[in-house]
């Protein structure tokens, strides 16, 4: 932050020199951030949730593709996966395909942010509802087009069925995530009716994550909708039968529709190095925070987030580091959520904080996950650290051959019995 301030110390004072009206200083200040995350090592930052003019639809027209990539840029972004609505393919794919060529021209530059391209696709939800599913590739930059479009320009009829899409995007080897599951809804005045956007297909099944925090309507803010979709993510969590084979995934976007409203909310992950097929994975995989602001590290018996600890009923410790900056503001509190309830809160101050919290577990938990709040009302929340309670060590059977001390003791007893 302290780069920034100086930077724009300096335009001012050549502004002013030069006489230029203090409206063009503030006009360029929006493009002087140089970085806005507090990542730390391994870590890094993207938005997977944008609009751009290559989905220009009857009631919304988003900015382009170039100011939103030059914006995230500015911003320090390590990747951007765009979301054109499905609906503004009507005519056909030429814009999907076009803005493919466009990360394909970013990514062969070896440019950062590393750009890929998915799509939010409109579903049926019934009479004047649709519920939306963002489909982002997994092993590629780009995921195969997939027709998404509805009886009409507004998104209102006719739309697939949420089971049937799922399954194509699977097949397309993709990664669907539910988007905005809570949204309030959308007055679009040329129909006169207010779109709402619940999702309502929870019944589905081959999802990869969820869209707990969506910033379109908050400016960043934890909202009652995003409360919401965190409360029906901790339900799902409890309902995991196998979490080693993959689990509901929690991730945070913009859903921006314009350079400026970058930056109010997006998803740390933590990888070895950044590639695309990293972030990718890591987005399978749940190695990811989801916040408006402050990134939250921590692990259990040496494993990270969206892992599996494998661990004895009793104390354990966590190793928790947080880092928030003068953007974001200093950090308030600390909220330990184990299965999906409130086990420990505490009270936080500064911009970063290492941590050894001790913490009793019964047998019968199966996640852990940190809420971390800033004093600006900025949020960040880990995906979870599962449980796999270790089994005591079962002596082996004296009729066991399978160790050397079942198989001696096996021959003991026929040669006992042979000369008895």
């Amino acid at each position: 932050m302290f780069l920034e301030t100086f930077a724009k110390i300096l335009l001012y004072r050549f502004l002013k020199m030069k006489k230029i009206t203090v409206l063009v200083f503030l006009l360029l200040t929006p493009f002087l951030v140089f970085s806005v995350f507090p990542k730390t090592q391994g870590w890094y930052a993207g938005d997977a949730h944008l609009h751009t003019h290559f989905g220009e639809t009857a009631w919304e027209n988003p900015g382009t593709f170039q100011s939103t990539y030059a914006r995230a840029k500015n911003l320090d972004y390590d990747w951007l996966i765009f979301t054109e609505h499905s609906v503004a393919f009507d005519i056909g794919s030429q814009n999907y395909t076009q803005e493919i060529q466009e990360c394909t021209n970013k990514n062969s530059t070896q440019d950062q942010p590393l750009c890929m391209v998915g799509q939010e696709l409109s579903l049926y939800a019934g009479s004047n509802k649709q519920q939306h599913l963002l489909a982002y590739p997994k092993n590629n930059y780009f995921l195969e087009y997939l027709d998404g479009t509805c009886n009409d320009q507004f998104q209102l009829s006719n739309c697939r069925d949420a089971q049937e899409t799922i399954n194509e995007v699977n097949e397309l080897n993709g990664m669907s995530f539910i988007a905005h599951p809570f949204h309030q809804g959308v007055e679009i005045p040329v129909v006169q009716d207010l779109v709402i956007f619940d999702w309502v297909s929870w019944g589905t099944q081959g999802v990869t994550g969820l869209e707990v925090f969506n910033a379109s309507d908050n400016d960043g803010q934890w909202s009652n909708d995003d409360q919401q979709a965190f409360h029906k993510w901790m339900g799902l969590l409890l309902e995991e039968t196998n979490p080693q084979d993959g689990f509901l995934v929690g991730i945070a976007n913009s859903d921006a529709h314009y350079s400026t409203e970058l930056g109010t909310a997006f998803t740390y992950c933590y990888m070895d190095s950044l590639t695309i097929q990293n972030v990718l994975n890591a987005y399978k995989k749940g190695h990811c925070v989801l916040s408006s602001g402050p990134l939250i590290d921590f692990s259990l018996n040496e494993k990270r987030i969206g892992k599996t600890a494998f661990v004895d009923e009793g104390s354990q410790v966590l190793s928790i580091k947080l880092n928030s900056n003068s953007q974001y503001g200093r950090l308030k509190k600390l909220s330990i959520i184990v299965d999906g309830l409130l086990e420990q809160e505490l009270p936080l101050t500064g911009y970063s904080k290492e941590l050894e919290i001790p913490i009793e577990l019964e047998n019968t938990k199966k996640f852990i996950l940190l809420k971390a709040e800033t004093q600006t009302g900025k949020v960040g929340v880990t995906n979870p650290i599962w449980l796999d309670f270790e089994s005591e060590q079962i002596s082996p059977s004296s009729d066991d051959c399978s160790t050397i001390l079942g198989c001696f003791s096996m021959f003991a007893k026929k040669l006992s019995t042979f000369f008895s």
